[in-house]
Formats: C-alpha cells, sequence, structure tokens
C-alpha cells in the first residue's frame, strides 16, 4: 500500500512538473490589440478570441504613422537592420517588409511599435 502511494505521488508530481513546464513556454505574444499564438508550430493572429490568418513571422505587415512611403524610413535611425522591403504601397498604405532571419521578428515588431511605426 505504501509503494503504490509513493508511486501515486510521483506520478502526479510528473504531471505537475509537465503541466507546468508545458504552459510556462507556450508561446503567445501581444503587441497593442493583437495577440499572436502558436498552433502546430505555425503562427496565427487572434482577436477577440478568435483565431484569424496564418502569419509568416519573418514578414510583417506595416504602416508608417504619418502614412508616408516606406521606402523613405531609415530603418536604421530606430535601430534596426537587415530589412528587405517586398512590395509597393498596399492598400491603406500598407507596405510588407521582411526580417532577417537572424533576426527575432517580435522583438523588431514591438520595437516598430513603440516607435509609432504602425503594424498589421
Amino acid at each position: 500500500m505504501k509503494i503504490k502511494k509513493i508511486n501515486i505521488l510521483k506520478w502526479l508530481f510528473l504531471f505537475q512538473f509537465l503541466f507546468l513546464y508545458s504552459v510556462s513556454f507556450s508561446q503567445t505574444f501581444f503587441l497593442g490589440d493583437f495577440e499572436y499564438r502558436v498552433e502546430n508550430s505555425k503562427w496565427y493572429c487572434y482577436s477577440n478570441g478568435e483565431r484569424g490568418d496564418e502569419i509568416v513571422p519573418n514578414v510583417l505587415i506595416v504602416r508608417l504613422s504619418n502614412r508616408g512611403n516606406i521606402n523613405d524610413f531609415s530603418f536604421e535611425s530606430i535601430g534596426i537592420e537587415n530589412i528587405k522591403i517586398l512590395s509597393n504601397r498596399l492598400f491603406g498604405d500598407f507596405f510588407a517588409i521582411e526580417i532577417g532571419e537572424s533576426e527575432n521578428p517580435f522583438e523588431i515588431a514591438e520595437i516598430l511599435y513603440q516607435k509609432m511605426v504602425l503594424l498589421k
């Protein structure tokens, strides 16, 4: 009886540890009113708890706060390098930009958001 109780406690401890481990490493990112989550190794945008489009983390859709042309903006002036502009002006003055593979796209998104470069 004592051995059975110890085994149950070991399993409960292991289950609790694995549960806490998985929760602490869940991949969720918040930026402004947007939430981004990983599901099955793919990133999705969430709004009001509902899953939206799949996103490609190294491609960001951005708009300058003054709605200017992204080609006239100096990313280096805010400490960001390795940006490639992928599109001409899209609807609503948005542009697609690509982040270098060695960069963390969520850190870049946070910098852009803080510097008043709006993101979609």
